[in-house]
């Protein structure tokens, strides 16, 4: 499959009479994308506001965070089974408006959202701050529970993304990469490189936390072998709304997944690409360990693997899923590397960082310590709510937070600014 990612570099975004795209500006109809989404009668109100990188602005009660696309052809759609049509994806042209994010924000019970400061010392922690944030704030219509709420806020931001791609529509982009992938169980014979695939863990535990696979919940279906050129084009979404902000991965990553990308750059350079064994995490013991199992089959007796990537999405006992994978990888002769992140102490002073471990583990890359206290700064705004429990009263105060509670600071598939040095 041969994709085009076709990018737009956008300078700055604001309001204006006509969705368009001027000289590198993005102008949003307010009034017109407002109405558009208010056709969700969940909805009782919606708002939608713009925050700049080094504005001293703190956007809260972040749920998830999607980049505007719109695929070329007016016969295929991006985020099929969602908004598009169900169909795979993964070819032809997709049009990417590049340094611009939608953001989701909503408090309800049931919901855990994060925190993005624009300028300040928080801002130095997210990749999403040097982004012009288009921020949907909407209110919820009377008796609406948070399942069928979550699913109105998937809807709504990914609706959005495609609005604001149509603007690229018969413009001359900026950049384009193209990914020609095909997915083959055999060894490429023409390539005298190591065989290395990815593995890519979600979480698929229940309805407020589970990831979205052509419009299905992860909980539903067995490993699966994709192509990162269908991750790259949508059929992947994520569908946490009950988690802490490191421990999902937003949209926004997912679309841009750098694990997946640096793998197809080194393709046919490097390594030998196979693709990617998409596989969900259980709940039970006994559920983990025939996934892990199954997982390292199709690693060895399928794609005759030689290294494979492991990353998880999650925390706690979502390291057994991770480590019971390396274990039968290991054991099969298939080399290893894995991210992960560590659950300390604000000082890092814990002797456990890891939940469950395994000898096998023998090369991992930590994302850092999920609990160390980081100081923000004092903001003149915030936008996305009135209320959020974890910074208290004073929104828009200097204060000492953990690093889990900022969007974009830690990402388990690579999507951060923060970086291990050794000493």
């Amino acid at each position: 499959m041969k994709l085009d990612l076709a990018y737009y570099h956008i300078s700055d975004v604001q309001f204006g009479k006509k969705t368009e795209i001027r000289d590198k500006v993005l102008y949003i109809d307010r009034n017109e994308l407002r109405s558009y989404l208010l056709s969700d009668k969940n909805f009782s109100d919606i708002k939608i506001e713009i925050a700049h990188p080094g504005e001293m602005t703190r956007i809260i009660n972040i749920l998830d965070i999607v980049d505007p696309r719109k695929k070329q052809s007016e016969e295929s759609e991006v985020f099929p089974g969602f908004i598009g049509k169900l169909g795979t994806v993964g070819s032809g042209r997709t049009n990417i408006l590049k340094n611009v994010s939608i953001i989701e924000t909503g408090h309800m019970k049931g919901f855990f959202g994060g925190i993005l400061d624009m300028g300040g010392n928080g801002s130095l922690y997210s990749p999403y701050s040097k982004n012009h944030n288009i921020v949907l704030i909407p209110t919820a219509s009377n008796g609406v529970d948070a399942i069928t709420y979550s699913k109105s806020l998937k809807t709504a931001s990914l609706k959005t993304s495609v609005y604001l791609g149509k603007a690229s529509l018969y413009l001359t982009t900026d950049e384009v990469r193209t990914i020609d992938f095909t997915l083959c169980g055999r060894r490429n014979t023409g390539l005298e490189k190591p065989r290395i695939g990815y593995i890519w863990q979600v979480l698929s535990h229940y309805e407020l936390r589970a990831i979205y696979y052509y419009g299905a919940k992860s909980i539903s279906f067995y490993p699966l072998f994709i192509s990162p050129n269908e991750i790259f084009d949508g059929a992947v979404v994520t569908g946490h709304y009950d988690h802490s902000p490191p421990l999902k991965n937003y949209t926004y990553s997912i679309l841009n997944h750098p694990i997946a990308m640096e793998l197809c750059r080194r393709h046919g350079e490097e390594l030998d690409f196979a693709g990617i064994i998409f596989t969900n995490e259980p709940k039970t013991v006994r559920e983990k360990k025939w996934n892990a199992l199954l997982n390292a089959q199709i690693a060895k007796s399928v794609l005759d693997l030689d290294g494979v990537i492991i990353t998880k999405e999650g925390g706690g006992h979502a390291d057994l899923d991770l480590m019971e994978t390396c274990k039968q990888c290991e054991n099969l002769g298939i080399k290893t590397a894995m991210i992960d992140l560590e659950m300390l102490s604000p000082e890092g002073s814990d002797d456990y960082p890891l939940v469950v471990f395994e000898p096998e583990a023998d090369a991992i890359v930590s994302i850092a310590n999920f609990e160390e206290r980081i100081s923000i700064s004092k903001m003149d705004k915030v936008i996305g709510g009135k209320k959020m429990n974890e910074l208290g009263e004073d929104l828009k105060g200097e204060k000492k937070v953990p690093l889990w509670l900022l969007s974009g600071a830690m990402s388990e598939i690579g999507m951060c600014k923060l970086k291990g040095e050794l000493f």
